[in-house]
């Protein structure tokens, strides 16, 4: 059995953007203190920066508090709302000498190698600038009795036929990710609104350059209620049509075509199969919504959704 040490980054450099995230922040933080590669490295050589974007509950104090234990957890307060803002923020601020700087939700939790295997997905693939990890939904890790919500079923589900479909395999996940500094340096996300950063960034670095780790993986919670659907799938569609307006040039990802989506329908049992009507109702009434605010030139609807919450 090999007794080699597995290679690690010079400098680690974690960015993650944080707006009301008292609920999860500090699960999340902990995920990201358990890792493999972060226990590896000496002190100064890693760092966790947490850019608080117009937070208005106890996020910061959170953070603060834990800083007393680990300060290479750095905070950075901005009145500014957005994620946009907060990433813009966390690229000027991560270490210059980090080859590549790693992106996390403040809602997720990191599996505990995620960090080491993006890191050597990144080291394996000189070509690809950047990797994403794993977007695993999940209801029952965290659930009383494990017992999983059916409409966070059915999200596992069709995510895992999109991965089949090949859908996944070159688009970022925001949830979690890697960027080389060379592909970070050159991009500049848009503040106005309330953008999906994720998806610009698939469009600004091209397909080509992307690509899905086998095996690292984060873990959020899908929406368990309908209306957190509803909400969910609005402010993406908006997002996607602002972008698409603004950046007319850029080929923004998409999802499954109506045959695709005909396929997955055909394969789910009985039940799964009202609830797919189900949310494809909701994805309609969405798009309409979508179309409605967008003639009426709102493009910043970005309501909270709070079923998504690990607690």
């Amino acid at each position: 059995m090999s007794s080699a040490q597995p290679e690690l980054p010079k400098v680690l450099s974690i960015g993650v953007p944080a707006h009301n995230e008292e609920e999860s922040i500090e699960r999340m933080l902990k995920s990201v203190l358990n890792q493999t590669a972060w226990k590896a490295l000496p002190r100064e050589r890693k760092e966790i920066i947490v850019c608080a974007n117009a937070c208005t509950d106890h996020t910061v104090d959170i953070v603060k508090r834990m800083q007393s234990a680990h300060p290479e957890i750095k905070l950075i307060e901005t009145p500014q709302k957005g994620k946009t803002v907060a990433w813009n923020i966390l690229k000027e601020n991560a270490n210059t000498m980090a080859e590549a700087v790693f992106f996390f939700d403040a809602d997720v939790i990191v599996q505990r190698r995620t960090v080491q295997r993006l890191w050597s997905d990144l080291t394996q693939n000189p070509e690809i600038y950047v990797v994403a990890a794993n977007v695993v939904p999940t209801a029952a890790l965290l659930s009383p009795g494990k017992i999983q919500n059916p409409i966070s079923r059915f999200y596992s589900r069709t995510r895992r036929a999109q991965k089949a479909a090949g859908k996944l395999e070159s688009k970022i996940y925001g949830a979690g990710y890697a960027i080389r500094r060379k592909a970070l340096e050159r991009i500049s996300m848009p503040e106005e609104g309330n953008l999906p950063e994720d998806i610009f960034l698939t469009g600004a670095i091209g397909r080509n350059k992307i690509m899905r780790s086998q095996y690292a993986s984060v873990y959020y919670r899908a929406p368990r209620v309908i209306m957190d659907v509803y909400r969910e799938r609005l402010r993406q569609k908006l997002g996607i049509a602002a972008l698409k307006n603004k950046y007319p040039e850029i080929e923004f990802p998409k999802l499954m075509n109506l045959r695709e989506q005909w396929a997955v329908f055909k394969s789910l049992p009985l039940r799964e199969k009202a609830y797919y009507a189900l949310l494809k109702a909701v994805d309609v009434a969405a798009s309409a919504r979508a179309r409605q605010l967008m003639g009426k030139g709102k493009k910043d609807v970005w309501k909270k959704t709070k079923s998504t919450k690990l607690k």
